[in-house]
């Protein structure tokens, strides 16, 4: 038996999935996707793997009925990483690029040990030098300073690249409060109300989102569900 679960958007390479475990977990051996193409609704199958892209077969050992199941997925193995199971080293390699991130050329930026031996240099020459070589301690100290200066621009760059996790933001308004909220892209609302975006105390309620006033949220008139996704620059109302 496949778990089914239902995208708003075409599935891609990376994709994180929320779904809750069946009553039945024993009975679970893959997850069935099913979301808009070019001609209309398609479907994909993803046999569950660890982070070694092992075959767990059903995921009865993992997760008691009623359980919440995130994957990431691979479309080029169809597997659904089961993220109980796997290794963020594992995950960062495989999905570097996802979201534009690729990566960063530090290239042209010094290495630690290459700032530290420019350090070095500078400490045992100064002590050889005379009055007359003012001008050259000047100008070495200055080279010094720009070349730790450039070094700690590659630092800087590494850590925004890391801190960003290779993930766009996207906005989204609630109607009734007339607020603009940010999310990750792909973000369910399951993984939003959990996080620091959600800012004004929404809550999941069953299968509901809702809001602190208890209404229900809803898109185009129907009831938005803790396993959907959030929507770029769409306007949720209250039902």
């Amino acid at each position: 038996m496949n778990v089914r679960v239902n995208l708003n958007y075409p599935i891609y390479d990376g994709a994180e999935i929320v779904f809750r475990a069946p009553c039945d977990a024993s009975e679970v051996t893959g997850l069935i996707v099913y979301y808009p193409g070019d001609a209309g609704e398609v479907s994909s199958v993803f046999t569950f793997a660890d982070a070694h892209a092992n075959d767990l077969g059903n995921i009865d050992a993992l997760f008691a009925a009623g359980a919440v199941v995130k994957v990431i997925i691979d479309t080029d193995t169809n597997m659904a990483f089961v993220q109980n199971a796997a290794t963020n080293a594992y995950l960062e390699e495989k999905f570097a690029g996802i979201g534009g991130g690729g990566t960063v050329d530090l290239s042209n930026y010094y290495t630690k040990e290459e700032v530290n031996q420019l350090a070095e240099k500078l400490v045992n020459d100064l002590p050889s030098l005379g009055l007359a070589t003012t001008n050259y301690v000047d100008e070495t100290l200055d080279t010094a300073i720009g070349d730790i200066s450039t070094a700690l621009d590659g630092i800087i760059a590494m850590q925004e690249y890391l801190m960003s996790g290779c993930m766009k933001t996207i906005t989204f308004t609630v109607e009734y409060d007339n607020n603009v909220y940010t999310a990750n892209e792909g973000m369910t609302w399951f993984d939003w109300v959990e996080s620091e975006y959600n800012t004004t105390d929404f809550y999941i309620d069953g299968h509901n989102v809702c809001h602190e006033i208890g209404d229900a949220l809803g898109l185009n008139g129907e009831a938005v569900e803790w396993i959907d996704s959030i929507i770029a620059d769409a306007v949720y109302q209250r039902l």
